[in-house]
Order: C-alpha cells, then sequence, then structure tokens
C-alpha cells in the first residue's frame, strides 16, 4: 500500500529522542559536553533489500599454524516456516588474484530466526597482514535455497594473529611496540561528517594528524563509520577502540538495555 511500483518512492528517515533511555543519553551527553554523536544520526544509513533466509554476518579467525581460517556465518530466516539451504565460499586477494581458498556447507535446514554455521577454508600460501605490509583478503559467500542462489555476503579481513602474553602485545608471534597520543574524541569523532566517497579525503586526514606524528596506532573513542576502518586496515594501521559505555549504576535498565545492544553491534564491527 505504501510503495509507489514504477514511480519514484521517498524513504525518510528521522530520529526523535523519546522515553527514559533517549532522555539518559541526552543528559549525560549535555553533562560531559563530548557527545555529539548520541544526540541524532550522525553516520551514514543505507537501506538494504534481501531475501527472507539470508546471511546476517560472517566473522573470520585465522589460524597461522595451518593457514586456514574459521568462519562463523549467522544465517537470518526471517520467514515463519523452516528452509534448506547450503552455503559456498571463495577467498581472493582484496587487490584482485585467482581465488587461494573456498569453503562449503553442506545442505542443512535451519528453522525461523537466528542459527549460527561453521565451516573451514585452508589458504594456498597467504600473506599476512601486519603494520608494514597490510595484506587484505576478501571471502566472498553464496546462500542457495533449495539450490537456488538466495544471497551473497562479502567481508574482508587480514590474515593475521594476535595475542597479549607477558605485557606485550605480539603480532603475528612477533611484538609490536605501540606509540600513539591522547587525542580526545579520536578518529571517529572527526570523521563524524564524512561520507564513504571522501575516503580520499579521510585517508590524507589520517596520515596528518597520525602518521606524519610517527605514531603507529590510532585511537576511535567514539565508533566511526565501517569505512573509516576499513581505510585504517589498508593502510596497516592498528586501532585502540575506547568505548563510550554508561555505567550500570545509573538505575536506568532502558538505557542499560540499548548499552549492552549497542556493545554488542560496536564489538562485531570491530
Amino acid at each position: 500500500k505504501l510503495i509507489k511500483f514504477g514511480a519514484q518512492n521517498q524513504i525518510t528517515v528521522r530520529c526523535r529522542n523519546e522515553g527514559a533511555a533517549s532522555a539518559a543519553i541526552i543528559d549525560h551527553g549535555v553533562a560531559c559536553g563530548f557527545y555529539p554523536g548520541r544526540r541524532g544520526i550522525h553516520l551514514p544509513l543505507k537501506l538494504v533489500f534481501a531475501n527472507e533466509v539470508r546471511i546476517k554476518r560472517a566473522l573470520v579467525n585465522s589460524n597461522l599454524a595451518d593457514s586456514s581460517i574459521d568462519i562463523a556465518y549467522q544465517i537470518q530466516n526471517s520467514s515463519d516456516k523452516a528452509a534448506k539451504i547450503s552455503l559456498a565460499s571463495s577467498v581472493e586477494p582484496a587487490q584482485g588474484g585467482k581465488p587461494c581458498g573456498n569453503a562449503k556447507a553442506e545442505e542443512t535446514i535451519v528453522q525461523p530466526g537466528e542459527t549460527s554455521i561453521h565451516c573451514k577454508a585452508k589458504l594456498e600460501n597467504p600473506k599476512l597482514w601486519d603494520i608494514r605490509t597490510p595484506n587484505l583478503y576478501v571471502l566472498k559467500s553464496s546462500l542457495f535455497e533449495s539450490g537456488k542462489a538466495a544471497d551473497s555476503f562479502n567481508v574482508r579481513f587480514g590474515f593475521r594473529s594476535i595475542e597479549a602474553r607477558d605485557g606485550m602485545f605480539l603480532l603475528n608471534g612477533k611484538r609490536v611496540k605501540f606509540f600513539g597520543d591522547s587525542y580526545f574524541g579520536g578518529l571517529g569523532a572527526c570523521m563524524q561528517d564524512r561520507r564513504p566517497e571522501e575516503k580520499g579525503k579521510v585517508r590524507e586526514i589520517i596520515e596528518t594528524q597520525v602518521r606524519q606524528t610517527g605514531a603507529n596506532l590510532a585511537r576511535e573513542f567514539d565508533p566511526g563509520p565501517d569505512f573509516l576502518l576499513d581505510i585504517t586496515d589498508e593502510m596497516g594501521l592498528p586501532v585502540y577502540a575506547q568505548y563510550q559505555g554508561f555505567s550500570p549504576d545509573t538505575g536506568n535498565r532502558p538505557l542499560l538495555d540499548a548499552n549492552i545492544q549497542e556493545l554488542q553491534d560496536w564489538a562485531l564491527q570491530m
């Protein structure tokens, strides 16, 4: 009833501060003076059209010992009935080139709601991601429902290991010493008005504010857009992500629930 087929349609997104959680966020932001992002829509939005059965996310974990990756899929079934699906994936260098690995998840039944599916892919001579040589790969996944292509999902990743041991940070088994500053607001705050088409300008800002100071670590105080992390991945720049959460002793349950969900979403973004 709302969509006019064959004609132009306009979708408007408005943000209203209503309820205890929103009010508390505004009060906290005003009191502290540095939460502009909490008062409305400040990052790019996108509208995604998808099938009822789709890949919600795919998380990649690297195994340097056997040159493989573990893939954790979250499958969303928004219908009211079970669906028979299978998954097929390939791994390619982000800069282009022939596939260097693949994986399959045999046909399985997913019930309405969310289902986790895990599989493993062996990679052929993978190149490591590190600060000096930030090699990146793309996992390209396809979902088939009853044998027919139903959804696709791409995720970029770096093949690397991270470990904290004996007071040291180890990247790919080697100790890394970080140098940075305490720039208040971090990359997320200074990028709030930037858009994906301004990646060149964003890269220039990072070079000026981080790299040219001799730092090899960027601070992200206020969660920024996804493309900001894409750029730092490409530059071989680790990000210290500081989450601006709220204390559970506020006595505001709606605020705490919203904060927990936001923290979970933020962790998956990183």
